[in-house]
């Protein structure tokens, strides 16, 4: 049944197990992204192994198999949207590793790129920084997550 829900969020309260459980399954096989609480890592795994289990689909030469990206609260995040990140960032890290798997969120350490920037422009982040309190390298990063936020259809 195709409910057009592809791409949509849903935050499932109690998914380890029954009704919640249900409902999640229901909505992932309709393409939903999914937001659970109440979830191990085991549990996902678990999902994982019995839908690859059920072999090829028909009309698909090819087994099928399920990446699992999943954060945890409050490590990876204490807000919905941070912890979709978070877990958008494992499910990369599962198909990077050859997909078929459950992986957990890590976090990347700062790798530093340095670049110039006209000086009015960082006399104006300087006086930004001050007046908000916050260091002058979390408004860049705050900024260049904007921006490709913004452009995210050009990634």
């Amino acid at each position: 049944m195709d409910l057009a829900l592809v791409d949509k969020r849903a935050l499932i309260l109690a998914a380890g197990g029954g009704l919640g459980s249900a409902i999640a399954s229901a909505l992932a096989a309709e393409g939903v992204q999914l937001l659970l609480t109440d979830v191990d890592a085991a549990s996902l795994e678990r999902v994982r192994a019995d839908f690859t289990a059920r072999g090829a689909v028909d009309g698909l030469e090819e087994r099928l198999g399920v990446s699992v990206g999943i954060a945890g609260r409050p490590a990876h995040g204490s807000t919905a949207e941070e912890l979709l990140e978070a877990a958008d960032a494992g499910l990369v890290r599962a198909k990077r590793a050859g997909g078929n798997r459950v992986a957990i969120h890590i976090e990347e350490r700062m790798i530093l790129k340095s670049s110039y920037y006209p000086r009015p422009s960082l006399h104006r982040l300087t006086k930004l920084a001050r007046r908000t309190g916050r260091p002058e390298a979390s408004l860049l990063r705050e900024a260049l997550d904007e921006y490709l936020a913004r452009n995210a259809g050009l990634l």
